[in-house]
């Protein structure tokens, strides 16, 4: 019973993100997923590698395969990752409340 809830765990948080922009809001939808207000994006950007990831705070991390959640960067600075390392293009957004936030899909589109 044990090994089946981690199998599931490390699927369910493997799985690809989705995210949706709806009624004014970015929503993140994943584990550790998240919802922000439109008006709180001060910036968008694609990018190419990763700032120098150090620890994970409160988050999923299935050996380095995919990160999702709080996780602290090599300059001490939080942030959240939806991610598979790897896999470039990132998109990077900065928010007024929630800092950092980077994601990447599957599809490079």
């Amino acid at each position: 019973l044990v090994a089946a809830i981690v199998i599931v765990m490390i699927m369910w948080g493997s799985s690809e993100i989705e995210v949706k922009v709806d009624n004014n809001t970015l929503t993140i939808k994943s584990v550790y997923g998240m919802t922000i207000p439109l008006s709180d994006i001060i910036q968008v950007d694609t990018i190419t590698s990763l700032p120098g990831i150090s620890e994970k705070i409160n988050g999923f991390d299935d050996f380095g395969g995919t990160r999702r959640g709080s996780f602290r960067l090599v300059d001490n600075s939080s942030v959240k990752l939806f991610i598979k390392p790897g896999h470039p293009p990132y998109l990077l957004i900065k928010s007024k409340d929630n800092g950092r936030i980077y994601l990447n899909f599957k599809d490079k589109q």
